[in-house]
């Protein structure tokens, strides 16, 4: 009976949770590259900053003469992208966007005072705030081109409800997620399946948490205690709204997702379901078939906050 009751429990997990048994498949070439981390696009980066800038300066002095303050794309690395502004008075501030979370950090420079000095961070996804839906479906279909309406559903809703539903206790979430690295293991030591080209992925268009592969452990980048630690300490501390803040946020993007419909197989029938679903109190759910069998997606979501301080320069090492 105690073997019964254990493998009840592995099952309701594995049902509940945001992965598949196997790894991250196959994902276009033309996207990624093995290991490299590109969420955010070198457009959107243009684009916040200059809203940012907009917002931030007086560029009515540059009426009848925009060449004295403009914007520029500057170097770009593996893992942030840079923006140049120049001020009107010959000052600049550098922003260097990461490509993962959108934290932007900038730098004033005064190159006649030979002065440069940090200047703060802000958030990306703050200045594309009118258009953050349709960019992070966007930006899920691009990187998961089999994705259904289904999978942008679960992106959306795992920013908003977080990863509480999935930790019933943290014995129980120990005990998933060494059988899950276990299989995961044997999957790639057969060759069945290939470590994701995406290690990390920020959901929805907040990016309150971000997915990040199991494959982190495999590879030593951090021990299955300390994300195990990770996983728990987001469902209690990271965002949760509730379920009628989450009802009402999901209105809302299904409005937007009518512009995808000639992308998007089955899209009406998808939203007909979570038409259903909505009536009820149980809002989680799997991912599409078409998602699993192509992506095999296995991963936790963990807090912004803490992929950033404690995760992120772990996985930065496999891309320097």
């Amino acid at each position: 009976m105690k073997y019964i009751a254990l493998t009840f429990v592995f099952v309701a997990l594995f049902l509940c949770s945001c992965n598949s048994n196997k790894v991250n498949g196959t994902q276009s070439s033309d996207v990624h590259t093995e290991d490299t981390l590109r969420i955010i696009t070198e457009d959107m980066a243009f684009e916040g900053v200059g809203n940012y800038c907009h917002s931030a300066y007086d560029w009515s002095v540059a009426k009848d003469n925009p060449d004295i303050m403009y914007l520029t794309m500057g170097e770009e690395t593996d893992s942030t992208y840079q923006v140049v502004f120049r001020s009107y008075t010959g000052a600049f501030v550098h922003f260097y966007v990461d490509k993962t979370t959108g934290t932007t950090r900038m730098v004033e420079i005064v190159p006649s005072l030979n002065v440069e000095e940090d200047a703060g961070t802000i958030d990306l996804f703050d200045y594309l705030k009118s258009d953050s839906i349709k960019i992070s479906i966007e930006r899920q279909l691009k990187e998961y081109p089999e994705s259904r309406v289904l999978d942008i559903y679960k992106c959306f809703c795992q920013d908003n409800l977080g990863p509480g539903h999935l930790i019933p206790n943290k014995e129980t979430a120990r005990k998933y997620l060494m059988w899950e690295l276990s299989a995961y293991r044997q999957d790639l030591d057969s060759a069945k399946y290939k470590k994701p080209a995406l290690r990390c992925f920020s959901v929805g268009d907040e990016g309150n948490y971000v997915r990040v592969d199991l494959s982190v452990v495999l590879d030593s980048l951090m021990s299955a205690d300390d994300y195990l630690e990770a996983f728990v300490r987001s469902a209690n501390e990271g965002v949760q709204r509730s379920p009628e803040e989450w009802k009402r946020k999901w209105a809302e993007i299904a409005s937007c997702i009518e512009e995808f419909f000639s992308d998007i197989p089955d899209a009406a029938h998808d939203l007909a379901f979570i038409d259903s679903i909505m009536a009820g109190d149980d809002l989680i759910i799997h991912h599409s078939e078409a998602f699993s069998n192509a992506y095999h997606p296995h991963y936790r979501i963990i807090s912004k906050s803490i992929f950033e301080s404690e995760i992120q320069s772990m996985i930065d090492l496999i891309i320097e």
